[in-house]
């Protein structure tokens, strides 16, 4: 599913290609740079990350050298725009982004 900016912000990816929520199955765009913890054996990934203080949580890099992504609620949405990943809260993803049309049909809007 993809999503699209409502109106200018310079601030903000025009177009997101993927989003991804912990506790949802693990895309391969997350898993190839962050660090995994366990595979099972029907292809199922858990990430290896560190709960904050503040409620949420941060992803460690493949090579467990840094923190590759702070992420400010366990609520909050990692959206892949092609380039990069942009954490939003949900509430600012809602008010932010609308679904694309693909193919000429509108897709209803999903987390």
């Amino acid at each position: 599913m993809k999503w699209r900016l409502r109106g200018e912000n310079s601030k903000f990816p025009e177009l997101i290609l993927d989003t991804w929520k912990l506790g949802n199955p693990v895309p391969t765009w997350i898993s190839d740079i962050c660090k995994v913890k366990f595979m099972d054996g029907e292809g199922n990934i858990t990430l290896e990350k560190r709960d904050t203080n503040t409620g949420g949580y941060e992803l460690l890099s493949a090579d467990n050298s840094r923190v590759l992504i702070k992420v400010p609620e366990k609520s909050s949405l990692l959206c892949w725009d092609g380039n990069k990943i942009t954490v939003l809260r949900e509430i600012q993803f809602k008010l932010l982004y609308t679904s694309a049309e693909i193919e000429g049909k509108r897709e209803p809007w999903i987390i």
